[in-house]
């Protein structure tokens, strides 16, 4: 592999970036590359070729749904013809890595069981983003191992654009949500928008309902791993019926995990923090969360 491409590689992972490493596998009569040739693609760039044309393209364009889906290796086989757009008559076998595919966890609420749950998914290997619109609950003190996100909500759900990858840092606009100027450094708003995908966990942890209800509506219609909103059965409820009324679809609103958590009746944020963390667990590795979650059949406590 090209040294250079490892350096981008090692570069992007470690700033929580997920790209897709493709590499020659073998190649065959007159190709523009040899065997040991690597690119990367990631959502917004592509380091190195493995050849170009029409082939290139193909390797390109598979990368990119790989990034939008939970497909993690895969392998493509081509022909240069005229075709192609390579008449060099050789074939090449390219086989195609995503890396930096960690579970992503996105907290909506930086208080205190946001925090909480952040350190410990941290901990567990989840890659953590937490959201919140007031600018002093979440700073790199609490929160030092996240990606932090101060915006309006609905800045986070515009159409992703190439805006991901930022890491540590918090982003600010000069909206009245979030109360703040831009500190120096700090990520433009409009570079905020998150990438949702089938390896992404999130949790609704607001100050309030009616916020945690706006979080939900954006996530509706969205593939995901994960949905869970904390709060009482009451809550809950309220926030399901809000939201039905709205037109928003019951097998959609039966797939939150509410209320959030296995029931160990946690009561502090860190206790409820371990029960999010140990329901996260068991969707990712295929538990049976419906039956570690009878126990609320049995009591109304969390």
């Amino acid at each position: 592999m090209d040294t250079e491409i490892l350096k981008y590689v090692t570069a992007d992972t470690a700033n929580g970036i997920t790209g897709v490493l493709c590499t020659i596998i073998e190649a065959h009569g007159s190709s523009p590359r040899e065997a040991g040739t690597s690119m990367w693609v990631t959502p917004e760039r592509i380091r190195g070729t493995v050849g170009g044309g029409g082939s290139e393209h193909e390797v390109i364009k598979k990368a990119r749904e790989m990034l939008k889906t939970g497909d993690t290796t895969c392998i493509i086989k081509k022909n240069l013809t005229a075709e192609e757009g390579l008449a060099c008559g050789g074939s090449i076998q390219v086989y195609l890595e995503k890396i930096g595919n960690d579970p992503e966890l996105f907290i909506f609420g930086g208080g205190h069981v946001g925090r909480a749950l952040a350190k410990i998914a941290s901990f567990i290997g989840f890659r953590v983003t937490v959201w919140d619109d007031r600018a002093d609950c979440i700073t790199e003190d609490l929160f030092p191992t996240a990606r932090r996100l101060c915006c309006p909500l609905e800045q986070l759900f515009l159409k992703e654009t190439a805006a991901s990858g930022q890491n540590n840092q918090a982003a600010y606009d000069n909206s009245p949500s979030c109360g703040i100027a831009a500190p120096q450094g700090a990520v433009p708003a409009s570079h905020t928008v998150l990438q949702f995908h089938e390896n992404v966990y999130c949790v609704a942890v607001t100050r309030g309902h009616r916020c945690d209800a706006d979080v939900l509506r954006y996530l509706c219609g969205k593939k995901l791993a994960y949905i869970g909103m904390i709060g009482s059965f009451e809550k809950n409820a309220a926030v399901v019926k809000l939201l039905a009324d709205e037109g928003i679809g019951k097998e959609y609103l039966d797939s939150i995990y509410k209320p959030i958590g296995l029931p160990i009746r946690a009561e502090t944020p860190e206790e409820i923090a371990v029960s999010i963390a140990a329901e996260l667990i068991a969707v990712r590795h295929h538990g049976n969360p419906a039956l570690l979650r009878s126990g609320y059949t049995e009591s109304r406590h969390g």
